[in-house]
């Protein structure tokens, strides 16, 4: 990984959006970026960071794997795994597949469902981002 940005995760949402849009663009814009979500911290961080995204024309998706996930996400773009877990590496593919993603988003790579994600992502040329919980600071979110 590149390197590691570390802010206050009630702002991160709000900054990371900043930032990116900041960027001078790395790819091809002829399509709408397509961003999946799997895994985040509690609360409305990723919901934020949904919004903020699709204010920039992004397409947003959230893979669900249990009720806390749908307890903060909710049904809007989302995706809900309703298997066992040997089936989730080939449903991750297809949802990939079926969103066009361009990007993947985890909370936590060690995580046997995000370590998957990624996986799969590699597999299909995906863009891979990686949040973490407090790297430096207890209530911050790391991207790596």
């Amino acid at each position: 990984m590149g390197g590691h940005v570390s802010i206050p995760s009630h702002a991160a949402a709000r900054a990371l959006t900043i930032e990116a849009a900041s960027q001078p663009a790395k790819r091809s814009l002829s399509r709408p970026e397509s961003i999946v979500f799997v895994a985040g911290p509690f609360g409305p961080f990723l919901r934020v960071l949904a919004n903020n995204l699709r204010s920039r024309n992004c397409r947003v998706t959230r893979l669900i794997l249990n009720g806390g996930d749908l307890l903060d996400w909710g049904f809007r773009d989302a995706a809900i795994f309703k298997s066992g877990p040997e089936l989730w590496g080939n449903w991750v593919h297809e949802q990939l597949r079926r969103v066009n993603a361009s990007d993947i988003v985890v909370y936590n790579d060690s995580n046997p469902y995000c370590a998957s994600a990624i996986a799969e992502a590699r597999r299909l040329n995906v863009s891979v981002h990686v949040l973490e919980q407090g790297y430096f600071r207890p209530h911050w979110v790391t991207l790596e």
